[in-house]
Order: structure tokens, then sequence, then C-alpha cells
């Protein structure tokens, strides 16, 4: 049995990059009960991530990702994913053009990561420095100095 493929969002994320469960329902519902299709949903959010990890695993370890997400991650994946599930659901009908630019501009957002133009969001950079402290540097107090003016003029 092949291993689950990683899924950067959820049905959540698909429904909001849809416009709405109702259309995600319309596009999954075959036999007219009213109700997403669970199996529909599990295929596009297969699909639209491994659309996203085919560009950027050529920059990115996808087995060092863990939820989580980076929401650019997220949200890109939602709209490739949203193009699946039109692609899938609609049965040869019109992709919405919002829809296709959406996945457009998450394809291409994939392919500059995999060519290390952009990146997936916002990481923390080690610090290379400790933190700043107060150096004393007259510590015997014979110049002008903070130590100095303890001691008094003399």
């Amino acid at each position: 049995m092949a291993p689950q493929p990683k899924r950067f969002c959820k049905q959540i994320d698909l429904e909001r990059a849809l416009g709405g469960a109702a259309i995600l329902a319309q596009l999954s519902d075959k036999n007219g009960s009213g109700n997403i299709d669970a199996e529909f949903v599990s295929f596009v959010l297969d699909a639209g991530s491994m659309d996203i990890a085919s560009y950027i695993q050529k920059a990115v370890d996808i087995g060092s990702l863990q939820e989580p997400y980076q929401l650019s991650l997220v949200f890109k994946t939602a709209d490739c994913c949203a193009f699946r599930a039109w692609l899938r659901g609609a049965y040869g009908q019109g992709i919405p053009q919002h829809i296709q630019s959406s996945y457009d501009l998450a394809i291409a957002w994939a392919k500059d990561v995999g060519d290390r133009v952009a990146t997936l969001g916002t990481t923390p950079k080690p610090t290379l420095d400790p933190p700043a402290e107060l150096v004393d540097f007259d510590p015997r107090g014979e110049a002008i100095s903070i130590a100095g003016f303890k001691k008094g003029f003399r």
C-alpha cells in the first residue's frame, strides 16, 4: 500500500477557495443527496497538494514540513484544490475565471519556490550573536566612567 501524500490544506480551506460549502456540495454530489462526497474531497485534496509538491520539492524537503503549515502554502494549495474540484466535478463545464486565475497564480508561486525565488513564508532564523549586554570599559574606576564617578572626584 502506497503511503498517503501530505495534504497541505483541509476541506475548510477548499470550501473557502471555492466560495463556500454549497459549491463543493454541487461539484461533489453526483447522487443528488445534497451532501459533500468525502471520496471526492479526498481526491481533490490529494491532487491539489501533489500539484504544489511537484514544484516546490526542488527546493523544499516535503518530508520535513510539519503542521501547522505556512499560510501561504495552505492558501496556494487550496487554490489548486479548487481548480481540481471544478475540473473533476463540473463534467466539462467551463471553469470560472477567478478559479483558473487563482490556480495559475498558485502554480507560478510554486515554481518560484522551487526555483528559490520565493519562500513558503516567514521562518524564524537562528541568531548568531548573543544578546547585547553592558560592558564596563573601566572596571577599576580610574578614568571617566560610571565606576570612576562612583568613587568621586579626587
